[in-house]
This record gives C-alpha cells, sequence and structure tokens, in this order.
C-alpha cells in the first residue's frame, strides 16, 4: 500500500467521523519522531496528557522536550 507524505505546510481540519464503538475506544501503538512531536505539541495539536511513553528513554525524551518547550515560550 503507498502511503502519500502531506505538504509540511498544508493543515488539515479534523472532521467528525463515524468511527466504529470497537476502534474509537481502543488504544493504539504510533512512533513519531522528536521534532515532530515537538512541533504537535508547541502547535497545542497535542497535548501531554493525551498520551503515554511505554519506555524509559521515550518519558525521558518527552520530559525533555516539555522542559525545553517551557524554557522557550517565555
Amino acid at each position: 500500500m503507498a502511503v502519500r507524505r502531506s505538504d509540511p505546510g498544508h493543515v488539515l481540519q479534523a472532521s467528525s467521523v463515524d468511527w466504529n464503538e470497537d476502534v474509537r475506544n481502543r488504544k493504539i501503538s504510533i512512533t513519531l519522531d522528536a521534532d515532530c512531536l515537538s512541533r504537535l505539541l508547541k502547535k497545542h495539536h497535542l497535548h501531554a496528557q493525551d498520551f503515554s511513553c511505554l519506555d524509559v528513554h521515550s518519558r525521558e525524551c518527552v520530559r525533555r522536550l516539555i522542559l525545553d518547550l517551557m524554557r522557550n515560550s517565555t
């Protein structure tokens, strides 16, 4: 299956999706590079309370990202 890379400048607008209840209540596992995660957090498209880290290394990386974002926001 081919995956199309989106234009980084293109903004996607979320619309209501008719999710099947089975899908809506499930957890999924994904990976993001640190730059992508930083951009999502900085633009408030993703919030720290919306996800959890599955390993110590990831948790430490997210902690550093959030601290860096907080330092640079003032």
